[in-house]
């Protein structure tokens, strides 16, 4: 199809003034559009001030392209629908064209945000590790500072009776620890890099300073450790064999000065282990949620630490109103005796359950720091714990509460209170925690023990 004389004259315009279009003007394009000026010549109206065509004398074919709506008027129905139709597909093809290229540019934005959102979580996760890093620091410089030991000659042994029902316990918390020898059982304490074979009687009597000094040096062995762990470049295995031994020093020396000296144990939660005078009763919650925080607890661990701290608390209800009946009835049940003597064996009897109730509330706390710290906790997360909350001995009940609190969890109070439990049924429940280190071993400190499993 030839061009319209309006056409050719548009497309001679563009290629005089466009070089790079003028290479596909040819002969014949010149020829075809010199006729087509002649055919409009004759109709040309000169009386016409603006020489514009005499539109009468015009067909429909010879318009000129710039009018294009009077074109389209004059074009057949057949013509119009079709031009129509080709008008309508080359819309539909910019559209989808335009389509695609937005949704291309969406999946790339989208791509490149999920780049950005993963980055991020990278660096948060590099801040976590270089913040607890210089928080391992920061307490090995303190540590550091702590004087070497000497072990000093042995405290003054507990009540026979208390340290009698507090045997049985220890052993257990001692399974796969402790060896047999001609003095009885015997571990290994490692102090000043000297290995020191003692009983568990002798470790239950050192000193407060020992003990602090002991403490302390554990806690800078392992933070020694758990440095070299979050290093790339360290010997992991070495590191983590290295916790794993301190670790079992550490907890077995907590298990036995509570079997030989709870008076030791009641001053070491009452004050600083670097000797300074805070009372620990001062630690805020706050300072228990940070060392959740960093001990990084899983949901099964959390689980079983909240079961566990129901038991407790149910348990701790309960020994509390049958001290509360024994005193009512050391206060008032000697009054209908008739004799002296029977008022003497009376209160010698009632006085002797108050001390067999102190001596299992006193047992249920250690029962609670073993199933914590030898079951549900591994190594490593007791050597983040020890580390982070030096110089102090975490209370283990308030860690508990301070846990369960973010939990929405009971209050102490409320657990207490039995929370719709009979006394046998919170007699069975710590039952199965005093059954509960049966299930330890050596090996079991590396890792978690499941206590709900085996309750």
């Amino acid at each position: 199809m030839s061009l319209c004389f309006s056409e050719e004259l548009d497309l001679g315009f563009e290629q005089e003034h466009n070089p790079t279009t003028a290479v596909a003007w040819t002969a014949e394009d010149s020829q075809a559009g010199l006729q087509n000026f002649c055919d409009f010549l004759p109709l040309l109206d000169p009386s016409s001030e603006d020489g514009l065509l005499d539109m009468s004398l015009v067909s429909a074919d010879q318009l000129p392209a710039a009018d294009a709506s009077r074109r389209r008027e004059a074009m057949a129905p057949a013509e119009r629908k079709e031009h129509s139709r080709l008008i309508q597909k080359r819309y539909r093809q910019r559209q989808k064209a335009r389509s695609h290229t937005v949704e291309s540019q969406l999946a790339q934005t989208t791509a490149e945000l999920a780049s950005l959102k993963e980055r991020q979580q990278q660096l948060e996760h590099s801040q976590r590790q270089l913040q607890q890093r210089n928080v391992l620091l920061e307490r090995m410089a303190k540590l550091k500072n702590q004087s070497s030991i000497e072990l000093s000659q042995p405290a003054q042994n507990v009540n026979a009776k208390l340290q009698t029902a507090l045997q049985a316990d220890v052993e257990q918390a001692l399974v796969g620890v402790t060896s047999s020898s001609d003095r009885g059982q015997v571990l290994t304490l490692t102090v000043d890099e000297i290995r020191h074979v003692l009983t568990v009687e002798e470790i239950g009597q050192v000193s407060m300073s020992d003990c602090c000094e002991m403490y302390t040096m554990y806690a800078r062995k392992l933070g020694e450790c758990l440095l070299c762990l979050s290093d790339d470049e360290e010997d992991h295995e070495t590191a983590a064999a290295d916790l794993h031994r301190w670790i079992v020093e550490l907890t077995s020396l907590g298990a036995c000065i509570p079997y030989g000296h709870p008076h030791l144990l009641k001053a070491i939660q009452s004050g600083s282990l670097d000797r300074s005078q805070a009372p620990v009763q001062q630690l805020s919650d706050m300072f228990y949620a940070d060392v959740l925080s960093a001990v990084n607890l899983s949901e099964a661990q959390v689980d079983d630490l909240l079961h566990l701290r129901q038991c407790f608390w149910g348990k701790i209800g309960q020994l509390e109103r049958s001290h509360q009946q024994i005193i009512s009835r050391l206060s008032s049940g000697t009054a209908g005796s008739s004799h002296v003597s029977d008022k003497l064996a009376e209160v010698t009897s009632l006085t002797e359950q108050l001390r067999a109730n102190g001596s299992e509330e006193y047992r249920t706390h250690m029962q609670l720091a073993s199933a914590m710290f030898r079951g549900i906790l591994t190594s490593k997360q007791l050597a983040v714990q020890v580390v982070h909350a030096y110089p102090w001995l975490l209370y283990k009940p308030r860690f508990l509460d301070v846990l369960a609190a973010s939990r929405g969890e009971l209050t102490a109070q409320a657990l207490k209170e039995s929370a719709g439990l009979d006394d046998l049924q919170l007699a069975a429940n710590w039952q199965e925690i005093e059954q509960y280190p049966t299930c330890f071993t050596a090996q079991d400190l590396q890792r978690r023990v499941p206590l709900l499993s085996t309750a």
